[in-house]
């Protein structure tokens, strides 16, 4: 392929790219919002948007239409897993140690809730 033609490829490759992210970007709040909601994440709304158009733009890149997936449904996979491997990056704990934590801290909050209803029978 020549030089003009591969630019002129890379240029509509390009514009198709940037039309899907414009396209949904109301996907990546909404899984931005869903994963804030669902991991009780500390972490700010402006990082978890940016992480999920980090992925968004991954997606758009990668997506394949003949493997009969729509874009949208590919999109919000790729969407969470970015936020998610963004947000574990923050985290200076390895994922093991976290679901260790995680762990006791449920099970504390468990302990305590025992607790309570034995001393409201007493």
């Amino acid at each position: 392929m020549n030089v003009t033609m591969q630019s002129t490829t890379t240029e509509r490759d390009g514009h198709a790219t940037a039309a899907m992210v414009q396209a949904n970007m109301k996907l990546v709040e909404a899984v931005a919002r869903q994963v804030a909601r669902n991991a009780g994440s500390d972490t700010e709304y402006a990082v978890l948007l940016s992480y999920g158009c980090e992925g968004l733009l991954d997606a758009a890149r990668r997506f394949d239409p003949s493997r009969g997936v729509s874009f949208r449904a590919y999109a919000r996979v790729r969407i969470r897993g970015s936020i998610i491997d963004g947000v574990r990056s923050l985290c200076p704990l390895s994922r093991r140690a976290h679901e260790s934590t995680m762990a006791l801290s449920m099970l504390r909050s468990l302990a305590q809730k025992t607790l309570q209803r034995s001393a409201r029978g007493r």
